[in-house]
């Protein structure tokens, strides 16, 4: 799932009261790094993510469905 960060570090440094730093990710498109490889990739929403499931069921190569989330902030992310 792709939430535009790294999530647990963001999570872990705002637990400790800091300021979250160097944890945003531009737009990383998991999904093309997949078909560069050869596999198969795909950018999902919600909207789409039981059509993207059927077609990669269906298919004979690896594939990567980037899932789009929104980040969520995580009660047990400690220091």
């Amino acid at each position: 799932m792709n939430n535009g960060a790294y999530a647990m570090e963001a999570n872990a440094m705002a637990s400790a009261q800091l300021t979250p730093v160097g944890v945003s990710l531009r737009d990383v498109r998991f999904d093309q790094i997949a078909r560069a490889c050869g596999g198969v990739g795909s950018r999902v929403t919600a909207e789409n993510l039981r059509a993207a499931l059927v077609e990669a069921g269906q298919s004979r190569r690896p594939v990567l469905l980037d899932v789009q989330v929104a980040p969520t902030r995580l009660p047990t992310a400690t220091l």
